[in-house]
């Protein structure tokens, strides 16, 4: 951990000596995860709710960011093998423990990204063989049950019980937790502190019948997400908005699931893994034929070239004998995907290799 603070300090006279060191460390530890990946994953907890914590999150974010530590030195050491098996590990680790709940999966995510990252720095340097493991651990990601209709199904599971639960008898200022989420608007801030106060002095008859309705509705609206997201990603449906009257209404637009940034994030996340797999054909094609692919057809990979987030092939430009551009057109919200995040440029400062959380005022704007 130490070793890493010194890593992100700008003024480390020698970023390349850090990481070999972090590399001279990481032997157990990487044992640890390859030993890991080889057992079965489950989350220990039996009960979910909105007030759930997972302080184990931060320790996974620690590991990835010291696996790419230590393939940076690889690469630079000319160990492609090694860092390409070690890039393996940690996505595997990754994928493992992003199939459970919603933060999971977007824990997940934000550390796969971190791998994309080292990956797209140093394509130029994957020989035959690396470009070939990076494929099958793509093709066996892909061959797994669907990731985001698992974490939906676990999110339809727990979170209307929940709201049942919380809901019928909650405090006024448990209730103004949630005016705290709504945009800097002070009309509607207004609207949403009047609604609480209306809501706390409503009959618990009224209060039950209203957070089942929103429970119903929340179950529905879950159970069509998830249908959706085993087709292709430009065929996911997100329907979000409230057609319920009264309080009904307006509780939904307070507790009900905000799905369009997630999902955007799970597309623009499974459109990175798919690049990745085709960066590699590129590879191959190159070494077997000396030479870049004049276009994508010539790979004779069509599942490998066709895009299920825009319905189109992926754009492939040449850029001479030995560059390329390679990049997905993405859809309205995700923009252009490219193997490496592409941050925009309102978050310029912010690092570059990790998304957005859900709750910045970004994310809530997407």
């Amino acid at each position: 951990g130490k070793i890493l603070l010194e890593r992100g300090n700008k003024a480390s006279p020698n970023e390349l000596a850090v990481c070999r060191r972090i590399l001279a460390k990481m032997g157990p530890i990487l044992a640890k995860v390859e030993q890991g990946n080889f057992k079965e994953v489950r989350d220990p907890r039996s009960k979910f709710s909105y007030d759930t914590l997972y302080p184990e999150f931060s320790e996974i974010k620690e590991i990835s960011k010291a696996i790419q530590a230590c393939v940076h030195a690889q690469f630079a050491n000319g160990d492609t093998k090694g860092a390409t098996h070690n890039l393996i590990l940690g996505m595997e680790m990754i994928d493992k423990i992003g199939r459970f709940t919603m933060i999971s999966g977007l824990v997940g995510v934000a550390n796969h990204i971190i791998f994309f990252a080292s990956i797209a720095r140093n394509l130029d340097q994957l020989s035959m063989n690396d470009s070939i493991q990076f494929e099958q651990w793509v093709n066996s990601h892909f061959s797994k049950p669907n990731q985001v209709s698992q974490v939906l199904l676990h999110e339809s599971r727990w979170k209307a019980e929940s709201l049942r639960k919380e809901f019928i008898n909650i405090s006024d200022e448990d209730m103004m937790d949630y005016v705290l989420f709504t945009d800097d608007n002070d009309q509607e801030r207004k609207e949403w502190t009047d609604f609480v106060k209306e809501w706390v002095q409503l009959p618990q008859s009224e209060k039950r019948r209203t957070v089942e309705a929103v429970c119903r509705r929340m179950e529905d609206s879950l159970a069509q997400l998830q249908k959706t997201t085993v087709l292709s990603e430009r065929n996911w449906i997100i329907e979000e908005k409230s057609n319920l009257p009264g309080y009904e209404g307006k509780l939904w637009q307070m507790v009900g699931p905000i799905y369009t940034n997630v999902l955007d994030m799970f597309a623009r996340h499974r459109t990175q893994i798919r690049l990745l797999r085709l960066h590699c054909a590129i590879r191959q094609f190159r070494f077997e034929h000396d030479q870049l692919p004049q276009s994508l057809s010539k790979l004779n990979k069509q599942l490998y070239i066709h895009d299920p987030l825009t319905g189109e092939n992926f754009v492939y430009e040449s850029k001479g004998e030995l560059q390329y551009e390679l990049y997905s057109k993405g859809n309205a919200q995700t923009g252009r995907i490219d193997l490496r995040y592409r941050r925009p440029p309102s978050e310029e400062k912010a690092d570059p290799n990790i998304p957005p959380t859900s709750h910045s005022k970004l994310a809530r704007q997407r």
